[in-house]
């Protein structure tokens, strides 16, 4: 239900701000107060903060593809799925004084883009954990399906999606781990679901072997009989 509400509020201030640019585009009359009033409002609603902890995956919400050339100051908020730095390689991402140049998976929930990145942008960076959200503002100079994002055109707005971010920072410590040569029985073991079939395979056999052990014993001990 809140969900709903605030696609109806943000659909109500979508349509209120194209009208008042179509207005001001045939010069008509209309209260300055209340043109500024609209689009301030327009632009909250676009970035409410109740948005920023949700999963957009998990959200009726679509908002790719878009024309990012032509949509003129349009501002869209995607979710940061995976982020690379693809100038050096994998094993020396983390490291602050190497080249810059990031990788970013993006979504709206329902359909990805990928960013490129290579000049620094506040507060993003290998430390930036999916599920946070990123505002970009058109217009985006792109190529198919990558656009290229710099300090003007995209703000890092934050939020935690805490199942994401669990799964990302524990891989992140065993990958940090393995790197700075942690002794691999200090860590904890990796858990490998066995299936039931194979149980039943692996007892008959122990089963077997116990009983013919069994049979050898008693052959050797006649007494016993």
């Amino acid at each position: 239900i809140r969900n709903t509400y605030y696609n109806l509020v943000i659909s109500g201030f979508s349509f209120l701000y194209i009208c008042i640019r179509n207005v001001k585009a045939f010069h008509w009359y209309i209260s300055y107060r209340l043109i500024i009033f609209i689009e301030i409002a327009y632009l909250k609603t676009v970035t409410m903060e109740i948005d920023l902890n949700l999963d957009f995956r998990k959200l009726d919400r679509k908002v790719l593809p878009i024309k990012w050339n032509e949509n003129d100051g349009k501002r869209i908020v995607l979710q940061i799925q995976k982020i690379r730095n693809i100038a050096v390689p994998k094993a020396l991402e983390d490291k602050m004084d190497f080249p810059y140049f990031l990788r970013i998976d993006l979504t709206d929930g329902k359909s990805d883009v990928v960013g490129l990145v290579s000049t620094p942008v506040k507060g993003l960076n290998m430390q930036t954990p999916p599920g946070t959200k990123l505002q970009i503002t058109c217009p985006v100079e792109n190529e198919k399906n990558f656009i290229f994002l710099n300090n003007s055109n995209c703000c890092l707005l934050g939020g935690t999606v805490q199942k994401l971010f669990d799964n990302w920072n524990a891989n992140r410590i065993g990958s940090l781990s393995n790197r700075t040569g942690v002794a691999q029985n200090k860590l904890a073991p990796q858990w490998i679901p066995f299936a039931k079939k194979e149980q039943n395979e692996v007892l008959p056999s122990m089963t077997q072997q116990f009983r013919s052990l069994s049979v050898t014993s008693k052959i050797r001990n006649p007494r016993q009989s």
